[in-house]
C-alpha cells in the first residue's frame, strides 16, 4: 500500500480513496441516520398527540348529555334503560383497582 502524504491519497490494489471523501461519506451517513431517527421520533410524538386529541374531542362530547360528576362518582351503569339511562363508572373503576 502506498501513501502520498501531501495529497492525502491512499492507493492499494488499484483502489484510490481520498480520505476526505470517506470521512464526508461517513458523516453524511451518520447525519442521514440521525435525521431518520429524529423524523421518526417526532412523527411518533405527533401521531400519539393526534390520537389523544381526537379521543378527547370525541369523548368530551359525551359530557353534553351526562354530568361529569355523575359519570365519575355514581355506581349505576345502565345505558340501555328506557326510563332513565345512567352511566356511572365508579364501581367499574373500584372493581378494576381492587
Amino acid at each position: 500500500m502506498q501513501h502520498i502524504a501531501g495529497n492525502n491519497i491512499s492507493m492499494g490494489g488499484g483502489l484510490i480513496i481520498m480520505k476526505g471523501a470517506v470521512l464526508s461519506r461517513k458523516k453524511l451517513k451518520e447525519r442521514l441516520i440521525a435525521w431518520f431517527f429524529a423524523i421518526n421520533g417526532i412523527s411518533t410524538i405527533v401521531l400519539v398527540l393526534g390520537i389523544f386529541i381526537f379521543l378527547a374531542i370525541i369523548g368530551l362530547q359525551a359530557f353534553v348529555h351526562i354530568s361529569p360528576f355523575e359519570f365519575f362518582f355514581t355506581t349505576d351503569w345502565n345505558p340501555t334503560s328506557y326510563v332513565q339511562p345512567s352511566w356511572g363508572i365508579l364501581s367499574l373503576v373500584v372493581g378494576t383497582l381492587y
